[in-house]
């Protein structure tokens, strides 16, 4: 059998069961292709390479206009593999594809991605397989991926812009003290002059920085190499998780982030017929944030003890009232997936907000520390140097 007879049996039999069954039988080039150490690492493109959101925004894109234009599945697959660039993400489709040559559902070889694919992404679409409503499932994670995409591109606006002016303020600090203030440091010395506290302690800095101008970046970037990966870690991830809900200004943006990815992914999963306990548990599992998560445990604990969302979600504290009001709706008129994208909503709006507050505060903020510390600079270089105009004067 040829690879093209192959692959048109296969078609044959995708359009007789969209996404629901299995593909069965090898093409000669794929059966006769042992797993090579650079395709078959699985593991090398899943376990240590990090495929970014657009990317996998894009393949469910193209892959729900494919299947919603009534094209078989593999062949969707097929024509979505050849489009895509990232190289990671190549690999893991062409994985999936042999998968389901050898007779897995796509639910199934998309399990073995974890790092890309979620358990919200593999309920949706064992929902979509089992009910022959594959693109309608591929159409949902869609929304719920630009949603999520949206609303970190908020996030990260704030953190760029904060990052971009205490860099600034850097540069402008560490040029003052490595490029001007040792000249005139220079001279101060010759003359032997009393000089003012702020003077001396810029000199200080400067001659500290002169004198380890090598080890002080290599100490400066191996301290934010070790940072990052402790906060990657589950430890250093709680302990900034709970660091960002005590800061005045960021603690309800975080929350409120956090509340809308929570709402957004339980109602998207109660929309596709998802029991509602293992929605609520993929919902918490999908929460990154590390002070959250516990207590979406306790609330998963109360609902499995036959308590109502609502009533749970009154005795914790970091539910604002109409969340709980919204969700006690939702459970009374039967639409508690409505009601949670409603709250989605909500939330989402109190980040954007909580978002343009900060910023607008932030700017002027930064702005003037920056100019205050400029400006103690120019005094710490210009008043010793008044004082010894002032002195060959009288002389």
């Amino acid at each position: 059998m040829t690879t093209k007879t192959a692959k048109e049996k296969l078609k044959i039999q995708d359009n007789n069961r969209l996404g629901s069954g299995s593909y069965q039988g090898k093409t000669n080039r794929d059966a006769d292709k042992k797993p090579s150490k650079k395709g078959g690492g699985i593991a090398r493109f899943s376990a240590f390479k990090k495929v970014d959101l657009d990317t996998i925004l894009s393949f469910f894109t193209q892959f729900a206009l494919l299947i919603r234009s009534g094209l078989p599945l593999f062949q969707s697959l097929e024509m979505v593999i050849e489009q895509t660039i990232n190289p990671q993400m190549k690999e893991i489709l062409k994985q999936i594809r042999n998968d389901l040559i050898n007779g897995k559902s796509l639910s199934e070889a998309m399990k073995r991605h974890s790092r890309v694919f979620t358990e919200l992404h593999i309920s949706m679409i064992i929902v979509g397989e089992g009910g022959g409503k594959l693109d309608l499932a591929f159409e949902r994670i869609v929304k719920v991926l630009e949603d999520q995409r949206a609303l970190s591109k908020k996030l990260k606006q704030v953190v760029n812009k904060v990052i971009g002016m205490v860099s600034l303020f850097a540069v402008v600090m560490v040029g003052i003290l490595v490029f001007v203030f040792p000249k005139f440091s220079e001279i101060f010395t010759k003359v032997g002059m009393d000089l003012p506290a702020t003077t001396k302690a810029m000199m200080t800095v400067s001659n500290f920085i002169l004198a380890h101008k090598i080890s002080l970046p290599l100490g400066l970037i191996g301290s934010g190499i070790g940072l990052a990966l402790f906060i990657r870690s589950d430890t250093g991830q709680a302990a900034f998780d709970r660091a960002k809900v005590k800061v005045p200004g960021i603690n309800k943006i975080v929350l409120n982030a956090a509340l809308a990815d929570f709402s957004r992914t339980l109602g998207s999963l109660l929309s596709t017929g998802v029991p509602m306990v293992q929605a609520l548990e993929i919902s918490r599992d999908a929460t990154t944030n590390l002070v959250v998560r516990p207590i979406l445990t306790e609330l998963i604990r109360d609902v499995r003890e036959g308590v109502k969302i609502s009533e749970s979600l009154a005795r914790k504290k970091i539910f604002p009232n109409i969340m709980i009001q919204l969700t006690a709706a939702g459970e009374n008129s039967g639409q508690l997936d409505v009601m949670m994208v409603n709250i989605y909503l909500y939330c989402k709006e109190r980040v954007e907000e909580s978002v343009v507050r900060l910023t607008a505060v932030l700017e002027p903020l930064m702005l003037i520390v920056l100019g205050g510390m400029v400006l103690m600079m120019a005094a710490s270089i210009f008043l010793p140097m008044f004082n010894l105009a002032g002195t060959v004067r009288r002389n």
